[in-house]
């Protein structure tokens, strides 16, 4: 069948997300991190950094792969 890239994309961070708290987890059981101490202003640059450097470069790579051969998306 065929999958929207944005189930595409919905997929690969979430288990991008659950493998790499897995690991976090085993490796440092006991390190906890109050996120109390976090403002606003930087809740909104890791929001804002996620979004631009993971969701928007893979959406707009993916859309590209349209508009281009098999060869060429692979250079």
């Amino acid at each position: 069948g065929h999958i929207d890239f944005f189930h595409l994309l919905a997929l690969r961070f979430a288990f991008g997300t659950l493998v790499i708290y897995c690991i976090a987890k085993l490796l440092h059981p006991g390190i906890k991190f109050d996120y109390s101490v976090l403002t606003k202003t930087d809740w909104f640059y890791m929001s804002l950094q996620a979004l631009t450097a993971g969701f928007f470069f893979n959406l707009l790579l993916l859309l590209g792969l349209k508009f281009t051969t098999a060869t060429l998306a692979g250079i």
